[in-house]
């Protein structure tokens, strides 16, 4: 049971002790001596007095002795490594490691809470949305170019590669739609016409020369998978050219069938009709063929042909 003691003094001052009492049994003592004090009445007051000090260096010793024993119930029982280790230590020297680097870490982590509360009220954040609606642009806004360049004779022979393919029985979707993407970039990128031009222009100064089944020839035969949009001159020119094209390969071993079938094709793509036998002298060889006859025929002049004219005569000469 508590036990409860009243003391009162002459100056009706009623002080209750009992054992639960914070400051202890010593407290307790000391409050009695207090309580009999008559000093209180002669002017002096309790904090000057030597019992009254000694009952405030006491009362202060307890707070601490609370506070200790807090702290270091909470350092035994928390989850913070560096607490709990010092609290744990069984050396005093292990504990004020464990508190220096507790402390240090703590340090740094103020600091860094206080930097960010004063950039955050330095800077302070408003955001305000507001929604509005833009007109249409008109289209196109912006104009995509492309400046890759296309080398047309690459271009060329990627696309008759793929002609060869599907012309031998290969026919696929992917195929088919590679096909008709490099015809359309033949177009839009004027491969088309640079290639056709290439090509056909030269053939006019070689017309009386011995013709070969040489890159020359074989441009001719590449050019057959591409829609030129000849004229006549043009188509009997293109003939010509590969009438000797096909004795050559015909005549030759060292052309294999691919080939001479490849100068077929080419012929019926031009509308040649039937190759003629060419069995003259290679100098003389326009003499009695069916191109003797396109070329006695009066024509009008074209644009390409006027160009065909005005070439050097040391270009006629090279191409000899």
């Amino acid at each position: 049971m508590k036990r409860k003691q009243v003391l009162t003094l002459d100056h009706q001052l009623t002080i209750t002790v009992q054992n639960a009492h914070p400051l202890g049994q010593k407290g307790e003592k000391l409050l009695l001596q207090a309580a009999k004090v008559t000093a209180i009445g002669d002017r002096e007051s309790w904090g000057n007095h030597p019992i009254g000090q000694t009952f405030l260096l006491t009362a202060i010793m307890g707070l601490l002795r609370v506070i200790r024993e807090t702290f270091l119930d909470f350092g035994r029982n928390t989850s913070i490594a560096g607490l709990n280790n010092a609290m744990k230590a069984k050396s005093i020297i292990r504990s004020l490691i464990w508190l220096t680097l507790f402390s240090v870490g703590l340090y740094f982590t103020l600091v860094g809470i206080i930097s960010v509360v004063k950039d955050y009220n330095q800077y302070p954040v408003v955001t305000k949305t507001e929604l509005q609606q833009e007109k249409l642009v008109n289209f196109p806004a912006i104009s995509i170019c492309n400046h890759n360049r296309v080398h047309c004779n690459n271009l060329l022979t990627q696309y008759y590669t793929l002609k060869e393919v599907l012309e031998n029985g290969t026919t696929t979707s992917g195929l088919n739609q590679t096909i008709l993407i490099l015809s359309e970039l033949f177009d839009k990128t004027g491969c088309r016409a640079q290639v056709c031009d290439q090509i056909i222009e030269p053939l006019a100064v070689n017309r009386s020369a011995t013709v070969n089944y040489s890159s020359t020839d074989w441009n001719l035969v590449r050019l057959a998978q591409i829609d030129c949009n000849l004229e006549s001159e043009e188509r009997e020119l293109i003939c010509y050219h590969l009438a000797f094209a096909y004795e050559e390969t015909t005549n030759n071993s060292k052309y294999t069938g691919p080939v001479v079938k490849r100068v077929t094709k080419a012929q019926t793509s031009f509308k040649c009709g039937q190759p003629p036998t060419m069995t003259m002298n290679p100098i003389n060889r326009m003499g009695k063929t069916q191109m003797n006859k396109a070329q006695m025929k009066p024509k009008p002049e074209t644009p390409r042909m006027k160009l065909q004219m005005e070439v050097k005569a040391e270009e006629v000469q090279m191409h000899l």
